[in-house]
């Protein structure tokens, strides 16, 4: 879980075990500001010892040069 991934993999590996699902899931939601399925990141903190996130960005609107 990269929130919690420290530079000592046996620290993360440690407190992800420590953390239920439910915790884990409230701190990643607390610093989320989108998450298009609830439930499949439960199942996702559930299921995988350690899960991957992206940070997205769109472009909408019109694109220019702020200057």
């Amino acid at each position: 879980m990269a929130v919690l991934k420290s530079s000592d993999d046996s620290n993360a590996t440690t407190t992800n075990q420590s953390l239920s699902v439910e915790q884990r899931f409230e701190i990643i939601r607390s610093i989320g500001e989108e998450c298009i399925q609830d439930d499949e990141l439960r199942n996702l903190l559930a299921n995988k010892p350690d899960i991957v996130c992206y940070d997205g960005f769109e472009p909408s609107g019109r694109m220019h040069i702020a200057q």
